[in-house]
């Protein structure tokens, strides 16, 4: 390793060495996108109730506005701290999605995977991961927990692209999110960029 590498290099000898690298970097593949998937549905429902919210009790003075804005940002950090079931559960609750039938199914599995990751994943296939071909199945399970992952991630923002788009979100906007994410902006620093995003868009619209 040189000195200003944190990058471990193992010895080309190393076959255990180097395959539980490739296990644990699937392993956290696969947990970042359980992540995304958690935060795709805290903003949906954030989202969904600013449209209901709209609808129902429309901002026509500041005051109105202020209020909206300190109930929206209220239900936005209650949801940011609810689990996935609890997210999923909440959505399911509400929302139907004829466009995408396996959806449903496809959350629940996603739980049931999340789960099994952070909680059991490891522990359950420690006798496992102590032979090459056990490892080579472990990681092959994870590749399977990140297709599903994809795939939830996907289909429900295919499912949702109607309701974000009746918010002013763009696929550009939320691009050009990700692209701010990766390039380490931290969430309020997200959340302050889409509320200029929606301005723009709002005083753009024709009358």
């Amino acid at each position: 390793m040189s000195s200003d590498s944190w990058v471990i290099e193992l010895d080309p000898m190393n076959q255990k060495g180097r395959e539980n690298r490739e296990l644990y970097a699937h392993a956290g593949l696969a947990l970042s996108l359980a992540q995304n998937l958690e935060h795709v549905l805290k903003n949906f429902i954030v989202l969904a109730a600013a449209i209901e919210r709209r609808r129902s009790q429309p901002a026509s003075t500041a005051d109105d506005q202020a209020r909206f804005n300190a109930d929206l940002e209220k239900l936005e950090a209650e949801t940011f701290k609810q689990t996935l079931g609890r997210l999923i559960n909440l959505v399911k609750s509400r929302f139907q999605f004829q466009a995408k039938p396996g959806l449903e199914a496809d959350l629940g599995q996603s739980l049931i995977d999340r789960n099994q990751l952070v909680h059991h994943f490891f522990w359950d296939r420690a006798v496992d991961q102590q032979s090459s071909q056990g490892r080579r199945n472990m990681a092959e399970e994870l590749k399977r927990i990140q297709v599903q992952f994809k795939r939830t991630i996907e289909d429900f923002a295919e499912a949702t692209k109607a309701i974000r788009g009746s918010l002013g979100i763009t696929e550009e906007m939320i691009d050009e999110v990700v692209e701010a994410a990766k390039s380490g902006a931290t969430e309020e620093e997200i959340k302050e960029m889409v509320r200029k995003k929606r301005l723009q868009t709002n005083t753009s619209r024709p009358e």
